[in-house]
């Protein structure tokens, strides 16, 4: 059992409570591990996590030497990971042999360039997929609810399933956080103001995190007061 177990790892740090079954069976049968644990931080950092979590899955493949070389860049205390372009991972993918149930309460989470504050939710992860539920999310560009499904069989892709409600948060920001909404809806980078946005998406991801677009079915509905209507030659060509 866990009761405020403290974990540090970069600039992540993570208080543990809970219950976490199976790890013996796991380590020397590949059984599966089971957990109920609530998790508080005020700080988790994705890039680094991430790039640790790609790095494990390969060193699990390498001889002595290269696990040696990897050990040494995953305890590199570099500004390189706090920097880490997380676009360039190969896709996540889930151990089949784990069930977790997650509370979790995040101050601050850093993916990217994006700062999340006042993260809360369910996460569950099972079955090689990652469920959340209703993840409350807030930032300085705005605040979101969340809902996702994301499942991996293998290191080809990933199945994405998405339910996303932001409010009050600046068409500029919406489209650089989307910018498949530029692609649906063109003429939006031509106002300015705060829009509240609910995006539904399924779609299928490759082995290097893009989208693959023929295989994917979304919707957005956006709704704003007071937009600013600025010069656009798209409404220039209509006129």
């Amino acid at each position: 059992s866990l009761n405020r177990t403290h974990l540090k790892g970069g600039e992540s740090d993570m208080v543990l409570t809970g219950e976490v079954t199976g790890i013996n069976r796991a380590l020397l049968r590949n059984g599966k591990i089971t957990a109920k644990v609530s998790i508080e931080s005020d700080m988790v950092d994705c890039n680094q996590l991430l790039r640790a979590f790609a790095a494990g899955s390969e060193y699990a493949e390498k001889d002595t030497e290269q696990r040696d070389s990897i050990a040494q860049v995953i305890l590199d205390d570099s500004k390189e990971l706090a920097q880490l372009d997380t676009s360039a991972l190969a896709i996540l993918v889930i151990p089949r042999n784990i069930d977790f149930e997650l509370n979790t309460k995040l101050k601050k989470v850093t993916f990217n360039n994006l700062l999340l504050d006042r993260v809360s939710g369910k996460i569950h992860i099972h079955n090689q997929s990652i469920q959340l539920s209703e993840l409350l999310l807030g930032s300085d560009i705005g605040s979101a609810n969340l809902s996702l499904a994301y499942k991996t069989p293998d290191t080809k892709g990933a199945n994405l399933g998405m339910d996303l409600k932001m409010d009050r948060i600046q068409i500029k920001e919406l489209i650089s956080i989307f910018p498949m909404i530029d692609t649906l809806a063109p003429m939006l980078r031509s106002f300015e103001g705060v829009v509240d946005c609910e995006m539904t998406a399924i779609a299928q991801i490759d082995s290097l995190w893009n989208i693959i677009l023929p295989q994917t079915s979304a919707s957005c509905y956006l709704k704003g007061e007071s937009l600013v209507l600025m010069d656009s030659e798209t409404f220039a060509d209509i006129a």
